[in-house]
């Protein structure tokens, strides 16, 4: 559950306000993400592990902190999605964190066709390495009714001039 840094200090059941504000000092000093694991617990939860991350528009200082607060996982064995989930996680919060993401508005983007949210991953050469569920739910709605891991997007009928302008200049397309 993801908070902005003025209502995650609100929410004192929580977090508690001194530990948070050392806390996101810390992040506003560093510029990176940082994780605490001994916050107080949320409701039904014996420990909690408090995630900090610096939200930073390109070439400024941080304007807010995301608070990500949930239970301290036990050691169990994930499975591959969730790996590949996590793995995604901490390179959206590099990105944030980075001032990568999120992208500068684009006026033109309204008049572009819209479809559930999802996520490819591809290499370098566009081929998909990783489809989640919801985006070949959206592919399969676009038309293309094909496996698409190891695949070059342009081979199973996306647009290649998109997939090389997305590409090219690393933002949707």
């Amino acid at each position: 559950d993801w908070k902005l840094a003025a209502d995650a200090a609100a929410q004192r059941e929580v977090l508690s306000e001194e530990k948070d504000l050392r806390m996101f000092n810390r992040v506003l000093e560093n510029g990176g993400a940082y994780t605490r694991m001994d916050g107080p617990p949320p409701a039904f939860v014996s420990r909690a592990r408090i995630e900090c991350v610096p939200v930073c528009p390109r070439d400024l200082s941080p304007v807010a902190i995301m608070a990500r607060v949930g239970a301290v996982e036990e050691l169990r064995r994930i499975g591959g999605m969730e790996r590949t989930y996590r793995t995604l996680y901490q390179r959206l919060t590099a990105m944030v964190a980075g001032g990568i993401y999120p992208f500068p508005y684009d006026p033109g983007a309204a008049e572009s066709p819209r479809v559930g949210d999802g996520i490819l991953v591809t290499d370098g050469s566009a081929r998909v390495t990783f489809a989640s569920p919801n985006a070949m739910n959206a592919l399969h709605r676009l038309g293309c009714r094909s496996v698409v891991e190891g695949f070059r997007l342009a081979d199973v009928g996306v647009n290649e001039d998109a997939v090389e302008l997305a590409i090219s200049k690393a933002i949707p397309a």
